[in-house]
């Protein structure tokens, strides 16, 4: 028995930034916009905890500004894994790979790089929300709230964030995403 995986294909390109990311100015206007997005959405978060909780600057025993940091980072979170979800659902190769061809060394060259799927739209729309999100948590740096190692950490978390707004619009602009 075969198994089928059909999925009613996703309009990725309705979220597609209007310029479209294929240069580093459209990515980096792209990741800019959503970073505003995810820094007005903290500003909101803000907002509420301080209605909900008497404006009280500490919420049991965390400041407001990281709750409401952790909170807005949350949503980014739940959103972009449903989208990346869809996103390999959606893709030929990986549903070959993984249920209808498994061991075809074919498929799995086609794993590497496809050309005949074009530039992957899913990638052009989630990469640059996500590097929005890690600009937007670097700018609210102040707010992070860490443990006792909170040095090491910090310094952890920057280098990934840093790293990862490097390589990303390279793999996006220079389509090493197919």
């Amino acid at each position: 028995t075969r198994f089928v995986f059909s999925l009613q294909p996703m309009a990725w390109s309705l979220f597609l930034w209007p310029w479209g990311v294929e240069t580093y100015l459209n990515f980096w206007a792209a990741t800019g916009a959503w970073a505003c997005v995810f820094i007005l959405l903290w500003l909101l978060m803000m907002l509420a905890l301080g209605m909900a909780y008497d404006w009280s600057e500490k919420i049991y025993e965390a400041r407001r500004g990281t709750v409401a940091l952790k909170l807005s980072m949350l949503c980014h979170h739940v959103v972009i894994s449903i989208a990346a979800m869809i996103a390999i659902a959606e893709d030929s190769v990986l549903v070959r790979a993984l249920f209808t061809e498994p061991g075809n060394g074919e498929v799995a060259r086609d794993l590497l790089r496809d050309d005949s799927l074009g530039r992957s739209m899913a990638a052009e729309v989630l990469t640059p929300i996500t590097a929005g999100y890690m600009v937007a948590d670097l700018v609210l740096l102040g707010q992070w709230e860490l443990s006792a190692g909170g040095r090491q950490e910090a310094l952890l978390m920057v280098l990934h964030h840093v790293l990862s707004l490097i390589s990303w619009p390279c793999a996006v602009v220079w389509d090493f995403c197919s």
